[in-house]
């Protein structure tokens, strides 16, 4: 849908002709491309991608039980479902990998268990799609030369919510001399959980050669107040571009401080804030 919208608004723009020659696609669309491009040079078929995330839950479910020797809460397996997608999209070891037990009970047994389950039903879920293509990239010399000549200008939207595994992808894509143009705000990364990896972001300009950054410092939503305090907030992050936030609009409603107990009384109070609520507060 993202891409459907960029592509339409990119028409409006400069018309349907120019938007022809350009690809508007998710990272996983392009790797898609990638595994596609793989099966028809070698002459095999890759394995199915399994989007439907209630069988991949059952799978969990059932997995868990045979580890476990009980019966996982669909939080459980919700928890164990982000964490797996953590793992490959942040490529991380098996050392690293054993470490989570500490997080998610049996949590290791687990991920090695349903990632040979997946490779003995020869299925891949959106995360696999990544991985496959990043190795196919590095281990076909035909296949990432063809792929640079093809997307020879790469501009990444979102980008500080883009994970590692994505971004050695988009560098491969490039090569070293290649034109990528990423936009993005590492202050605005708040998938970490998911693998976000906003130090792609904020190492751009020490990796690429003659990179440039530009910042866009100018708030066009937002009152001064409630940019002046956010400001303030988000200039206790670390490893960041420095930039100063200003607002393009004028003066609103002073910012209160509010201090609650826990989430539910933050609910509440958002409730009977909004309860009646006639006019923007």
């Amino acid at each position: 849908a993202a891409a459907a919208d960029m592509r339409k608004r990119f028409v409006s723009l400069f018309g349907e002709e120019l938007s022809g020659r350009l690809a508007f696609r998710t990272i996983n669309g392009v790797c898609a491309r990638i595994i596609r491009q793989y099966e028809q040079s070698r002459g095999t078929t890759a394995f199915e991608l399994l989007s439907d995330e209630s069988r991949i839950a059952a799978m969990l479910g059932d997995i868990c039980r045979g580890v476990l020797n009980e019966y996982p809460a669909d939080s459980d397996i919700k928890a164990i479902r982000t964490k797996i997608t953590y793992v490959k999209n942040m490529c991380l070891k098996p050392e690293e990998i054993e470490a989570l037990n500490q997080e998610i009970k049996g949590f290791s047994s687990i991920y090695r268990a349903y990632v040979d389950t997946m490779k003995r039903q020869r299925l891949m879920d959106y995360d696999d799609q990544l991985v496959y293509a990043y190795n196919i990239l590095r281990r076909c010399p035909d296949i990432l030369p063809s792929l640079q000549s093809r997307y020879r200008y790469i501009c990444v939207d979102e980008a500080q919510d883009t994970s590692k595994i994505q971004h050695m992808i988009i560098e491969l894509l490039a090569g070293p001399e290649g034109n990528l143009f990423m936009v993005g705000d590492e202050d605005q990364s708040i998938y970490g959980f998911r693998a976000a990896y906003p130090k792609a972001l904020a190492d751009f300009s020490r990796r690429r050669k003659n990179a440039r950054v530009l910042l866009m410092e100018q708030n066009y939503r937002s009152t001064r107040q409630i940019v002046r305090a956010a400001d303030r907030f988000i200039q206790q992050n670390s490893d960041r571009h420095p930039k100063r936030m200003t607002a393009v609009r004028g003066d609103g409603a002073e910012v209160k401080e509010l201090t609650v107990s826990s989430r539910a009384g933050q609910y509440a109070y958002l409730l009977k804030t909004a309860k009646d609520c006639g006019q923007e507060t």
